[in-house]
């Protein structure tokens, strides 16, 4: 007869409520972080700067413009001006009848965003889902 592990049925009870209650911040971080196979991570700088205008500024956008509960693609790649990160996202499934919403991030630092494609055609798609 198996033995019931009540540690790790606690842990997969926290993994589903903590992704059911994730917010893009965290999904970022998963999503770019450290785990990750591909040479592209989000430093948490950047993170930073999206944290104090994502449930303001950002979030409301793209609710008004896509509707809750809808799944975006994102890009991030870097601006033409020094430091400066741009994250453009969009609904994959309104492609031909919405523009994306583009949101640019100034004062991020070289060093942190050197490996962002400068051209945007060569940005990594994330697709989020459950991000407000």
């Amino acid at each position: 007869m198996p033995r019931f592990d009540s540690r790790r049925d606690k842990e997969s009870e926290f993994r589903q409520r903590s992704s059911e209650e994730n917010s893009l911040l965290d999904y970022l971080r998963q999503f770019f972080g450290s785990d990750r196979t591909s040479a592209t991570s989000l430093p948490e700088t950047l993170l930073e700067k999206f944290a104090p205008v994502w449930d303001s500024s950002i979030a409301p956008v793209l609710i008004r413009e896509f509707g809750a509960k809808t799944t975006l693609y994102a890009i991030f790649y870097a601006g033409e001006v020094s430091g400066e990160i741009i994250m453009e996202l969009w609904d994959p499934k309104s492609v031909n009848s919405k523009a994306s919403q583009v949101f640019k991030f100034r004062g991020i630092p070289e060093r942190e965003i050197h490996f962002f494609p400068k051209d945007r055609a060569k940005a990594e798609i994330a697709i989020l889902d459950n991000w407000n």
